[in-house]
């Protein structure tokens, strides 16, 4: 398993802010998307530490998460026997 559950939701959470972004996607506009509901003034601590740290202090490295990927892409690909 790549991600433990809370990452899991976090990363969930991301790729969905990720494809509702409009215009350019800056790490920061995507969090703001996902608190769209939510006035979030720059000149304060923002709510969005969380995501930040999902990148930077989580458990799960982009190699494992690679890996895992190629593996679900090529056992998809070969030939199914009956």
């Amino acid at each position: 398993m790549v991600f433990t559950l809370p990452s899991f939701q976090t990363q969930y959470q991301l790729m969905l802010g990720w494809y509702m972004c409009l215009g350019a996607r800056s790490e920061y506009r995507v969090f703001e998307t996902l608190q769209a509901d939510q006035e979030v003034s720059r000149a304060q601590r923002h709510p969005f530490d969380r995501f930040y740290n999902f990148f930077s202090r989580s458990a799960w490295t982009v190699e494992d998460l690679a890996y895992r990927l190629a593996l679900l892409s090529s056992s998809a690909c070969s030939p199914k026997t009956p």
